[in-house]
């Protein structure tokens, strides 16, 4: 067995001793050594990793199922100085004593398993001799385990110093819409150039062609993964790919694109036997920070029974700090969350942000200020309708989004202003026009330009990818186009907004950008300050 060398870890949890301060200055000297100058206090911090299922060694296995080794950096060290053993007597020893989680954790010393998980039943106790300073590893094996260790200092068969060390992995923390982007990809297919175009002269290297010829022209990337990050107390951190049970043509895509490799996990949660168009994850996601929730929310659509598969919903629940809720998104014939909301960074507004939410009536208000005789050239030949008037004179069509916004909309509003404590000015109603889809439900006729991604990365502005309504001349350009400019004369300022092709593509295939596309984004929050009081943790500050 490898002894883990010491370099290849970064963060040192060292015993450290508080008397209450000094007024010398020099608080570390003092605390380090008792009052007759011997051994140092029997005090230890806390210790808060990530859990050890990325694969350092590329070996295809992941690390928790294998010896640790040099180039695993996800065990965390504990400590015991030179000083803190000093005043040990012959015969002296150290028995640490593991409880809580003992099956998702473990600890290694000198290369051997000591406490913990890989036996028939976990080891509880262990005790040995030190000899000058002695670090011992702990390794976790699932997302917010926890535990805690009684380390004792026995002398004569009594303890005569003892501390107890909170042991805690980071949670799977899903990203929200306004955490900054670091990469964003897409599914080129055999008829989405266009959207490929916008996509490549907006955001250039910073976006990823995956080929669809590689996965049956499955373009609903967004659908297929979700991205979720832990970090540990040393600045580590662990990508976790959602990995859908939907199971089409980019089922082999995390595993392609994301392993084997170093700090990126790839987990299923649920069986494809059970999968329903809820288990697709344009209807997962999650909120920017609401009070009392430092890192969002989560939300899915669930109604009746039907929506996302119990178990990723039990999962994400255990995660604790973004608690889910639930909205009835089984009345679209998708069934997605982001057919109907988003959100986009508005330092104006009193959270930072504010919630665009499809909104039929504006849709029609919008619609009768219209000309009547504004021609929708796409509209047409997609649905019949040759002008903004003939779209306004459609008495069914008029009174089935009034039924959805009484019925389903105007419900789906109150449930975010309660889940995320929004008031009224905080939310930005989207324009949109839905048409019934056969037997279905709910499609969006006017392109749903509320499911777009926020494009944030560092350095580079805020560019919004919104799908072109084309309510217009196929000539014009969205400067030309009321829809599109209503659009953009209702967003914060500060955003840039780019009208994306998607209309052949993903719109008549009832979709549009946000289904279209992922992206991973860069965690702010830390979970051992910010996320403390939801998780109790003992040890924060």
């Amino acid at each position: 067995m490898v002894v883990i060398a010491a370099a290849s870890l970064a963060l040192l949890v060292s015993a450290c001793g508080d008397d209450g301060g000094n007024d010398d200055g020099n608080d570390e000297a003092e605390d380090t050594a008792g009052e007759d100058g011997g051994s140092a206090d029997w005090t230890f911090g806390p210790i808060y990793g990530v859990n050890n299922n990325d694969d350092d060694d590329l070996d295809g296995k992941r690390d928790w199922l294998t010896p640790p080794f040099d180039a695993d950096t996800d065990l965390m060290p504990l400590t015991i100085t030179a000083d803190q053993v000093a005043g040990f007597s012959d015969g002296d020893s150290v028995r640490l004593t593991l409880s809580g989680d003992a099956d998702l954790m473990r600890m290694w010393h000198n290369g051997a398993h000591v406490l913990g998980s890989g036996a028939a039943e976990p080891i509880l106790e262990y005790t040995f001799t030190p000899s000058g300073e002695e670090t011992l590893w702990v390794e976790f094996g699932e997302f917010l385990a926890r535990g805690s260790v009684v380390i004792d200092h026995v002398s004569g068969g009594e303890a005569v110093e003892s501390d107890t060390i909170e042991l805690v992995s980071s949670p799977a923390i899903m990203n929200h819409h306004l955490m900054p982007a670091e990469h964003l990809w897409i599914v080129q297919t055999s008829d989405n150039a266009e959207y490929v175009m916008d996509y490549l002269e907006a955001l250039t290297s910073d976006v990823s062609l995956v080929q669809g010829v590689m996965y049956q022209q499955d373009r609903w990337i967004q659908d297929e993964i979700e991205f979720a990050t832990s970090t540990d107390a040393a600045g580590g951190r662990l990508d976790t790919v959602i990995d859908s049970i939907r199971d089409r043509g980019l089922d082999n895509f995390p595993e392609d694109e994301f392993g084997p490799q170093t700090d990126w996990f790839i987990g299923t949660w649920g069986s494809p036997t059970n999968a329903t168009t809820f288990d697709a994850f344009g209807n997962l996601d999650a909120s920017p920070p609401a009070p009392g929730f430092p890192f969002g929310r989560i939300y899915y659509g669930l109604e009746n029974g039907q929506g996302l598969d119990s178990a990723l919903a039990t999962f994400l629940d255990e995660q604790t700090l973004q608690q889910p809720f639930p909205l009835d998104s089984i009345w679209l014939c998708v069934g997605h969350v982001d057919e109907f909301s988003s959100f986009v960074p508005d330092p104006t507004a009193p959270k930072g942000y504010r919630l665009l939410l499809a909104d039929t009536a504006s849709g029609l208000e919008l619609l009768d200020s219209i000309d009547p005789g504004h021609p929708t050239n796409r509209y047409n030949s997609a649905y019949g309708y040759a002008t903004a008037g003939d779209i306004a004179a459609d008495a069914a069509l008029r009174a089935y989004n009034e039924d959805i916004q009484v019925n389903e909309l105007d419900g789906i509003r109150e449930a975010f202003k309660s889940a995320l404590s929004l008031t009224d000015e905080e939310i930005i109603e989207v324009p949109t026009i839905f048409q019934a889809e056969g037997n279905c439900g709910a499609g969006a006729m006017t392109t749903g330009t509320v499911n777009l991604i926020v494009a944030n990365i560092d350095g580079k502005g805020i560019k919004l990818m919104v799908p072109d309504p084309f309510f217009r001349n196929d000539a014009e350009g969205p400067e030309s186009d009321p829809w599109a400019q209503d659009f953009e004369a209702r967003m914060p300022d500060g955003l840039d907004v780019v009208w994306t092709d998607d209309w052949f593509s993903y719109h008549l295939l009832l979709g549009e950008v946000h289904c279209g596309t992922n992206v991973t984004r860069t965690p702010q929050a830390d979970w051992t300050v910010d996320g403390a009081e939801l998780l109790g943790l003992e040890g924060a500050n």
